[in-house]
């Protein structure tokens, strides 16, 4: 049985980089190999800097006043996120806080994998980080990337040098925008699309992880939003007022209280994939609420919040669904017309295949039987 070891963005406080973590290891497991998610944490996801990273976001004097008022949902993100890593996650027995680390202390493994989630985003990881891009793995060890995402179109070039020299280590490499495919390839270096790893996990998989408790029996409009947006919460209302059914609002803070619609407060992992699956309607300007969307055949809209959206794009064009975008010319569309699920499954299905092809490719590497 060969050994994976991931390098990815799990200590992120967000149901997405979690959920995303989960299914990768959950994947190369299906495929025979023993996995391990080497428990890497940049500084500011480290517990004990949250409460004053998110406090900083504010100027004086407000960065004072948030403290207490954050303070309950920080903690109440520990007792989530750091929760699951430990039901359901196998990590490395030390954690690492640099590259240097890494390459003093090994992780041991037949081959190592950048895992999904924006791993080469240098815009959202502060900066070029070398362990996401296995610089601490030795020449002879396989190396390949699975479902990475650089998450801008273009970078400088500065980073294109670096892109270029680094990812030339990798043996294999697949990205999850067909955009990054297009800007790798312009550095030389080629890149398979393929998708996201909780799409390639499906909607038995899922539906079976959910955890329907907070469900109840009464229909409900399922809003779940990463950003402030009057353009998102107006059509939230609107749409659950036109079909008679209640808005539910996962609040990812405690101070979001007064905001509209039902609260839901920073529920459990599996919690939040159960709201997903038993909600009438979904509305999001999330990638991840929007796949979950997507598997579990739920009805959605998503919002376009500017920056980083090539992912949203590349999964509705996949499945055929660009046209849940939500926006201001569409809303009046998207009140009255749901989603047409025919032959998504089989879209899906059909890209699933594809990433599977890679990743037994990749784990065959390592000179090791898997399945």
């Amino acid at each position: 049985m060969p050994k994976i070891d991931v390098i990815t963005l799990h200590a992120v406080k967000n149901y997405g980089s979690v959920l995303q973590t989960f299914a990768t290891q959950e994947k190369l497991r299906q495929l025979g190999c023993e996995v391990e998610v080497i428990d890497y944490w940049r500084a500011d996801n480290l517990d004990e800097n949250l409460l004053s990273l998110h406090a900083n976001n504010h100027s004086f004097p407000l960065n004072i006043i948030a403290r207490p008022i954050l303070y309950p949902s920080v903690k109440r993100w520990e007792t989530v996120f750091n929760g699951f890593l430990d039901r359901r996650i196998s990590l490395t027995r030390k954690r690492y806080l640099s590259n240097d680390e890494l390459l003093e202390d090994l992780p041991v493994a037949d081959a190592y994998c950048t895992g999904s989630d924006q791993t080469w985003n240098s815009t959202l990881n502060g900066g070029i980080l070398p362990a996401y891009y296995l610089d601490f793995v030795p020449n002879d060890k396989p190396k390949f990337s699975y479902a990475a995402s650089i998450g801008n179109t273009s970078v400088d070039d500065s980073e294109a040098s670096y892109l270029a020299d680094k990812l030339s280590r990798y043996d294999m490499i697949s990205v999850r925008e067909q955009s990054a495919v297009d800007l790798l390839a312009s550095l030389g270096i080629k890149a398979q699309r393929v998708l996201d790893p909780t799409l390639a996990m499906g909607k038995e998989f899922w539906s079976d992880f959910a955890d329907e408790k907070l469900v109840g029996e009464e229909g409900y409009v399922l809003l779940y939003r990463l950003h402030p947006d009057r353009v998102i919460d107006g059509f939230a209302s609107e749409f659950a007022r036109s079909r008679g059914l209640k808005l539910r609002r996962v609040c990812l803070r405690y101070d979001q209280v007064r905001e509209g619609g039902s609260p839901v407060f920073i529920p459990e992992v599996e919690e939040l994939v159960g709201l997903i699956k038993g909600a009438s309607m979904v509305i999001t300007d999330s990638f991840h609420v929007t796949a979950f969307s997507t598997m579990l055949e739920r009805n959605f809209a998503v919002y376009c919040r500017g920056n980083f959206n090539t992912r949203i794009d590349n999964l509705l064009g996949i499945c055929g669904l660009r046209d849940r975008w939500l926006s201001v010319e569409s809303r009046d569309r998207l009140l009255l017309e749901d989603v047409v699920y025919d032959g998504v499954a089989e879209k899906l299905a059909a890209a699933r295949c594809d990433t599977d092809k890679f990743l037994k490719k990749a784990v065959s590497l390592t000179g090791v039987g898997g399945r």
